[in-house]
């Protein structure tokens, strides 16, 4: 079965999250989880956009018109890729905000490059095919705040602020 689990009561994140409420053997921190979500995102990126137009549209089409398009995203785009595209920014943002030390800040750091260096116009080619298209902008000026304020990430701050 696909379907993420699901917390049914709004608490429970906040109960296996916060220190003084959780039991030890279940207690997670937020911020090293997302920071490990990050990288799988862009992982998966790194694996599934191994190449330009990948579901193979004519140059130039206004993907509206296209009669196929749910055919040819349900079988070129998986659905862990979809997921990886669309909230690598936020784990990312998550990461950073929660105010955990990054243990894997290079690692991080180096995935994020190659996102900027040879996947970016695929990541938004994939948006525009999942009708997300509006959301790469909002995306990329969250980044970009996001590693501004993160020392970690950020030295040296100069190829990934200006890439982004």
């Amino acid at each position: 079965d696909p379907t993420p689990i699901r917390a049914f009561h709004a608490s429970f994140e906040d109960h296996v999250t916060d220190k003084n409420r959780a039991d030890p053997e279940f207690y997670g921190e937020r911020g090293p989880h997302h920071a490990m979500l990050a990288r799988c995102c862009l992982d998966v990126m790194k694996k599934y956009l191994d190449r330009d137009n990948i579901c193979g549209l004519a140059p130039h089409e206004d993907y509206s018109k296209v009669g196929d398009l749910a055919d040819r995203r349900k079988k070129h785009i998986p659905l862990v890729l979809e997921y990886a595209c669309r909230y690598w920014s936020y784990h990312l943002k998550e990461a950073t905000v929660s105010g955990s030390v990054l243990s894997n800040a290079s690692e991080l750091r180096s995935a994020l490059d190659t996102f900027t260096s040879t996947l970016l116009l695929r990541w938004i080619d994939i948006l525009a095919v999942t009708g997300n298209l509006d959301k790469c902008v909002p995306m990329l000026s969250a980044v970009r705040k996001t590693l501004s304020v993160c020392v970690l990430l950020l030295l040296p701050r100069q190829s990934l602020s200006t890439m982004i």
